[in-house]
């Protein structure tokens, strides 16, 4: 009797059937694509251990801990959506339940019939789901491929195994029975006089009260509203579903367009005329400066800046510090600058060297190029953190600058004695070049000359170039040239400008296509719980519909506001979300030091819509297909009519 009684459901009821399989297929999906993704990141971070290390046999534990941490976050989220989700469709059948109590039907039998339907529903769209999922890692991970592969330096396999699938099916399953579990059993324990009584026109105990809503949108408007609120349980699936996938993807872009104007401020604008290429060359490939002839004769090659840099200490008195330094205090700056016994600080000095002739037009072209070679050149600032903050920095000269002065550099170990070097020039500029100012350090720039003396004890491992072209035209030309250079060498790095940017533009796509394609998954178990809603209720919204026109509403009124219920469907969670980013942006955008007006030139405003599009399409969608069943006929004749459907 059970069988029939439920394939004649099945059969006469397939929007929820409908529902049900494509909560099952999402559901799986999600669990699939998950299990099946991880699987790949954690191979590939063995893959590139191995490559690092030799080694095979290390796990990476992170990784397995961050992928169990979001499967069981992902089954419980599913969980607590589908099961408010199957709750709605079977609420729908509560008054043919209660009916069917009253003749002799035991909770437990009830309970059976409801699981084993949604079980039954479930299990080709568990088994498709999961194959979707496959495919769906599948083109994320070669999407990843492509983005990737202008700057990843190893190949990238996508890998797979059986046992992925069965296991996602098996959790898939459970998470399904369980979600349809939960609602059938609290169903069973109903009253038959309850069920038969209410249905699911439960009475609302307080109504709450929309009066700028009804002033602004009128009676229908308030009538939708108040529908809206009435069955404000039926709709907590995608209420939960659409305010995260809406809060989370605008945050994320919000929060994503302050980091690439950040980058892009900071980084690319403030170095775009310093360097194009930046090469880096190992020692042992003997690079001198022959290579910087060979670069500077490239067509299209404006300059060629030629430097070392190594890292060395120096201990300074405190009468060598600038008169501002001392009315700061070196100790409030940065508390790593400790005072030794001997009553010096003991300094970080990074120390650049530069070939000949860009020290001496760095030096300042002197008169006697020889007395250049010979002499340092400071850098003389730290920046005066008790009195600025990171955003607009102020600094102060570190040493006093009315004489030379000489410094004992030292390699840290304390196993070598120092190098004098002397101080001849104090500067507040560094070369046009890459590098960046250290900010609680004395940084020195020398001459190879010089450097000969302090090779032995602070050798540089590598030489670096730092080229500019004439124009970004010749970007692509001057690339394959020094390329050609380099044929041979092994040992070396060469970065291009415009290619990082490019790198960067890629990445940050890439992030945004991928936040928004789980945007849209996870909104897919909202809207799915919008189409049960929309075509589970046909016969209780018919109901509902004939009593407004009984007492005067014509068929354009009951469209009007079916048409305002999607609207609020759709517009309450992009609403609630772009007020929570509000004070989320200000917050960003103040620590950040961007001004408000370059972040309102880049807003996000674009992705924004097209997923409030989407959306609002298939929000009307549902709504438009549940507005032509309930239309359907005529709806005065329900009122004379309460049998079972």
């Amino acid at each position: 009797m059970w069988r029939i009684y439920s394939v004649h459901y099945m059969k006469h009821n397939k929007a929820a059937g409908i529902f049900i399989m494509a909560s099952a297929l999402l559901a799986s999906m999600l669990l699939s694509f998950l299990s099946v993704f991880f699987y790949n990141l954690w191979m590939d971070q063995k893959y590139q251990l191995f490559l690092q290390t030799g080694s095979v046999d290390e796990a990476v534990t992170p990784l397995i801990v961050a992928y169990l941490f979001i499967l069981i976050i992902a089954s419980t989220s599913l969980i607590l959506m589908l099961h408010n989700a199957f709750e709605v469709t079977m609420n729908a059948r509560m008054h043919q339940l209660g009916i069917l109590q009253s003749v002799g039907a035991t909770p437990a039998q009830i309970k059976s019939v409801l699981v084993s339907e949604a079980v039954v529903l479930s299990l080709v769209p568990l088994a498709v789901g999961t194959l979707a999922g496959v495919g769906l890692s599948y083109g994320v991970w070669k999407f990843f491929y492509v983005i990737g592969d202008s700057f990843r330096e190893y190949d990238l396999w996508f890998r797979y195994r059986p046992a992925l699938s069965a296991g996602a099916i098996v959790f898939s399953y459970l998470t399904v029975r369980l979600s349809a579990w939960i609602p059938a059993r609290k169903l069973s324990l109903i009253s038959p006089l309850e069920a038969i009584q209410y249905g699911t026109e439960a009475p609302v105990e307080r109504m709450r009260q929309f009066r700028i809503f009804s002033a602004l949108f009128g009676c229908c408007g308030e009538l939708a509203r108040k529908s809206i609120y009435a069955r404000r349980k039926a709709f907590r699936t995608t209420t939960l579903s659409l305010g995260l996938s809406f809060f989370a993807f605008i945050s994320f872009l919000n929060l994503e367009t302050i980091s690439g104007i950040f980058t892009e401020d900071t980084y690319f604008n403030q170095y775009r005329d310093k360097w194009d290429f930046l090469l880096s060359i190992d020692e042992r490939e003997g690079a001198d400066s022959g290579l910087t002839d060979e670069i500077t004769k490239i067509e299209g090659v404006k300059s060629c800046l030629t430097y070392r840099r190594f890292k060395a200490q120096a201990a300074l008195p405190e009468e060598l510090f600038s008169s501002q330094l001392k009315e700061t205090g070196i100790g409030n700056l940065n508390d790593q600058i400790i005072k030794s016994d001997d009553g010096n600080y003991l300094v970080d000095i990074p120390v650049y060297v530069l070939d000949h002739e860009s020290f001496a037009e760095y030096y300042g072209n002197t008169a006697d190029p020889a007395l250049a070679q010979q002499q340092a050149v400071a850098v003389n600032l730290i920046w005066d953190s008790v009195n600025s903050g990171w955003r607009n920095k102020t600094y102060i000269p570190f040493l006093k600058e009315d004489h030379p002065v000489t410094l004992e550099l030292k390699d840290g170990s304390g196993e070598n004695s120092g190098i004098p070097v002397t101080i001849a020039l104090f500067t507040e500029t560094l070369p046009d070049w890459k590098e960046q100012l250290q900010q609680y350090a004395l940084t020195l720039v020398i001459s190879e000359h010089d450097y000969e003396k302090l090779k032995k004890q602070f050798p540089a491992r590598s030489v670096y170039f730092n080229i500019k072209t004439v124009s970004e035209q010749k970007h692509d030309e001057v690339l394959s040239d020094i390329r050609t250079l380099l044929t041979g060498k092994t040992h070396y790095t060469l970065d291009s400008r415009l290619e990082e940017e490019r790198t960067e533009r890629i990445k940050r796509d890439g992030l945004r296509l991928f936040m928004g394609f789980l945007a849209v998954l996870f909104s897919s178990i909202g809207l799915s719980n919008v189409f049960s809603v929309a075509l589970g209720q046909i016969y209780q919204r018919k109901k509902e519909f004939a009593r407004y026109m009984s007492v005067g509403l014509s068929y354009r009124g009951v469209k009007k506001i079916l048409l305002t219920e999607s609207l609020i469907i759709t517009l309450n969670p992009l609403l609630f979300s772009l007020l929570v980013n509000i004070p989320l942006v200000m917050m960003a955008v103040n620590a950040s030091g961007i001004s408000l007006t370059d972040y309102l030139k880049k807003a996000p405003v674009v992705p924004v819509l097209m997923f409030t599009a989407f959306v609002m399409f298939f929000v009307g969608l549902a709504y438009t297909v549940g507005a032509m069943k309930i239309c359907k006929g005529n709806l005065m004749d329900l009122l004379k009519d309460d049998t079972m459907v």
